[in-house]
């Protein structure tokens, strides 16, 4: 089983619920995906931080033992591949302030929850401005969203379909 948390409780959450002092770190992009597991307790606890992997290192090796590393239960997981290629795409369909419906799109390293898209949807809103002093559960209420999450292995049989149809 799998648990995804915020960065900034990575630390307390791997003691607490998996019972490990140890965090592996590895660069996706940008950013990085840290991740810890126990196998005795089937418990494997991931997260995501824009911020560069030594940066992250630096913050939670004073809390951890930190190892440059990903645990994944993904046994095709690719060390080397290139996030463009894991990519999992997110997109939000949404009831507007204007009289067309809302799309929102992002692109995630990792396949997030529904809840994780709408945080980002909703932190970029409340962070442009198109959202002011308004709760994360009304916004929830009053946009009426629907989420969509394309995994890479969707997006390969969608261009090798379309491939080929251009074939043919």
């Amino acid at each position: 089983m799998t648990l995804q948390v915020p960065f900034d409780a990575f630390a307390e959450t791997a003691k607490r619920v998996a019972d490990v002092n140890e965090a592996f770190v590895m660069s996706r992009g940008k950013g990085c995906v840290i991740s810890c597991a126990n196998p005795a307790k089937s418990v494997h606890i991931v997260s995501a931080s824009p911020r560069p992997a030594d940066e992250i290192k630096a913050e939670l090796g004073k809390a951890m033992t930190v190892t440059d590393g990903i645990w994944t239960e993904d046994p095709s997981f690719d060390l080397e591949a290139d996030p463009i290629t894991s990519a999992h795409v997110a997109a939000v369909a949404y009831e507007s302030t204007e009289h067309v419906p809302g799309m929102w799109i992002d692109v995630f390293a990792d396949h997030p929850t529904h809840v994780q898209v709408l945080r980002s949807m909703y932190d970029e809103f409340r962070q442009t401005g198109e959202v002011s002093d308004v709760s994360f559960e009304e916004f929830i209420r009053q946009s009426n969203p629907n989420v969509v999450v394309v995994t890479p292995a969707q997006l390969r049989g969608f261009l090798d379909a379309n491939m080929a149809k251009v074939r043919t």
